[in-house]
């Protein structure tokens, strides 16, 4: 496996202190340009997913190299939410998710765009979806390759998204316990909440140029049997792979916070980048609360292992046609 120590996948927050390292700041021409763009898109009827002019893409090149096969992550600050009415952020949103990857359905209505936003739903109850909730969200990996969180408004307080790089946590498994770290290489029986089905697969697998890649979200592994009664309770060693595996994930020094302001668009690679989400207080009036459009897209030139080639929400060979 490729050492995380010479990757910039295997970073720690600690380690990233100066923001504009990790953040494209788009001028005001440039950001004048995407709003006409949206604008022009929703004026014409053409398709969401119209690429964008290749003037402003040409300048991003670095950043998708960089969310893809460097640090897994970048955010995009300065994109036109106060010029453009909802409709138009999504035309916008989606158009520059475009440029990264595939947007794909996130949902069993279809829907390649969803809100994430405070609805006064209770997570504990079945079918109810995180992005519906203020709940604060465990780290995890969503269902695709990579997923965007386009900012239209903040939060009155809080809510700032945390992330950690997986990279480095595999590489900290390792170091301190290689026994248990080989556990999330092995089959896990994990559901998916949407169909309502199992499947089985691993933690962690890695791909032939000696990449790790991680999908990762606890509390589905440790509810599987209610999906499928034949499936055992978690061994003992399992539970105390997941716990030193938490650890590390709760561990500050590798905790990278980014707080959210109207406009800022994040990308995360889901196989390097676990994401969770701290507590907020809304705004009372609805009309202010904080509100993000998600994105999940599917990337073809990315070097996935095959044992996560079907195992997101939308196999990834359907997505790419």
């Amino acid at each position: 496996m490729i050492d995380p120590s010479t990757h910039d996948a295997g970073w720690r927050g600690s380690e990233l202190t100066d923001p504009a390292s990790w953040t494209v700041q788009l001028d005001t021409a440039i950001a004048e340009q995407l709003a006409d763009h949206a604008r022009t898109i929703s004026r014409n009827g053409t398709a969401p997913a119209a690429p964008l002019p290749s003037q402003l893409t040409d300048g991003l090149l670095a950043a998708r190299h960089d969310l893809l096969h460097g640090r897994g992550f970048v955010l995009i600050r300065g994109l036109p939410v106060d010029e453009l009415d909802d409709a138009e952020n999504e035309i916008l949103c989606t158009a520059i998710g475009s440029w990264a990857g595939v947007p794909i359905r996130q949902n069993l209505a279809g829907d390649h765009i969803v809100r994430v936003r405070d609805e006064g739903k209770d997570f504990t109850v079945t079918g109810v979806r995180s992005y519906e909730t203020a709940a604060p969200l465990d780290y995890h990996s969503d269902s695709s390759d990579v997923v965007g969180l386009y900012c239209l408004r903040a939060a009155q307080t809080g809510g700032a998204s945390t992330i950690v790089s997986s990279v480095a946590v595999h590489a900290a498994m390792w170091q301190t316990r290689p026994d248990l770290a080989e556990l999330l290489h092995q089959p896990w029986a994990t559901p998916s909440i949407i169909e309502r089905t199992v499947h089985h697969t691993p933690i962690c697998a890695v791909n032939d140029a000696g990449e790790v890649f991680t999908r990762y979200g606890r509390m589905y592994l440790e509810t599987a049997s209610e999906y499928d009664a034949t499936i055992p309770a978690l061994r003992t060693e399992q539970v105390e792979a997941l716990d030193l595996y938490d650890s590390f994930l709760t561990d500050p020094a590798f905790a990278l916070d980014m707080n959210f302001q109207p406009g800022d668009l994040q990308l995360l690679n889901n196989y390097r980048i676990m994401h969770a989400r701290h507590p907020y207080v809304d705004w009372p009036d609805p009309e202010q609360r904080r509100t993000l459009l998600r994105l999940w897209l599917v990337v073809e030139d990315l070097d996935v292992p095959e044992v996560f080639e079907d195992s997101g929400f939308v196999p990834r060979a359907e997505a790419l046609g």
